[in-house]
């Protein structure tokens, strides 16, 4: 699956949004504010893009 910057996705229990789109890992910063360095199969794609 491709993720594109804005993307909002789900992280286990926490939401966010794509921050940076690397070649292996994504940021994503979480809607309580943090960011988080990801592999993509830990993420999901959520239905409001």
């Amino acid at each position: 699956m491709n993720f594109h910057i804005g993307d909002k996705v789900q992280l286990g229990t926490r939401a966010g949004t794509v921050t940076d789109v690397g070649t292996i890992l994504i940021q994503v910063k979480t809607t309580e504010g943090r960011l988080r360095v990801v592999c993509p199969w830990e993420l999901a794609r959520t239905r409001d893009r």
